[in-house]
């Protein structure tokens, strides 16, 4: 099938409450996308994924979904001068505009792909006569699900260890500590952490199976999401045998917070190590 070059401009609004769906002489067909280098070179681009009609978003927020616009009749369009394509986000029964485009009418049969990001909710899409906006070629609807929360506390590890290699290995990773000895703290996380000030905190498990505090350590990310995370100054606070609590929080949720050390805290990552 023939590629169609399909020149895009931005001017539009019709209502398209009465409007009835022509005959489906333009069919339109969502896509998931995905962002990925080109093997023969260092840029990135998109790739159109699999055809949906529920289309994720992505770890950073927001879906990036492709439409491939196919023409199997372009005699059987009517339109004279523009064609509309309108996105429009139904909720509680109401559209609201959220995208649009002019579409040149095509004159050949042939297929032509576009793309827009769209944030969580429910969709409808509509290409239409400009002119005469009841007249609609096609309709297809897609949703944008909600981002899943991430479960940071259960979907990362915490790891004491001797240090942290350039490949992010912990070297000497134990759970067993000497009195006295320094040891740094490397975080895994399965899904990236958006924060940009994060906090190791220390306690000690006292006499009657309480938490006591021994430290906490603020450390910056770069701003950037991530999801590694290590010290690398050596900690060394494990100066009396017994058991120890490693906790890392975001900062906010740190300072915030009464009880630091509780397993209903807020804290996205935890280990636990015995000093002799």
């Amino acid at each position: 099938m023939k590629r169609l070059s399909i020149a895009i401009f931005f001017t539009l609004t019709a209502f398209l409450g009465n409007a009835q769906v022509l005959n489906q002489t333009i069919k339109v067909t969502t896509y998931s996308a995905k962002w990925v280098q080109n093997s023969m070179s260092t840029t990135y681009g998109h790739v159109i994924g699999t055809p949906m009609t529920v289309l994720p978003q992505r770890e950073s927020g927001g879906s990036v979904v492709y439409w491939r616009i196919n023409v199997a009749n372009f005699k059987a369009i009517k339109a004279k001068y523009r064609l509309d394509l309108k996105v429009y986000k139904v909720k509680d029964g109401e559209e609201s505009i959220s995208y649009k485009h002019d579409l040149f009418i095509p004159t050949k049969n042939g297929y032509a792909d576009m793309f827009a990001e769209f944030t969580e909710g429910n969709y409808v899409l509509y290409i239409t006569d400009q002119d005469h906006p009841e007249d609609v070629y096609t309709k297809i609807n897609f949703t944008v699900p909600s981002k899943p929360v991430a479960d940071y506390k259960h979907n990362s590890t915490l790891t004491v260890c001797k240090y942290v290699d350039d490949n992010w290995n912990a070297v000497g990773a134990t759970t067993k500590v000497k009195a006295g000895e320094c040891m740094n703290f490397m975080y895994k996380a399965k899904d990236k952490v958006p924060y940009s000030t994060m906090t190791w905190n220390v306690s000690k498990v006292n006499a009657q199976g309480n938490e006591d505090y021994v430290t906490h350590l603020d450390q910056g990310t770069t701003g950037k999401d991530f999801r590694w995370l290590a010290t690398d100054q050596g900690v060394c606070v494990f100066n009396e045998p017994g058991t120890y609590y490693v906790y890392l929080f975001q900062k906010d949720n740190y300072d915030t917070q009464i009880n630091r050390t509780e397993e209903s805290s807020k804290y996205i990552g935890k280990a636990v190590i015995t000093v002799y």
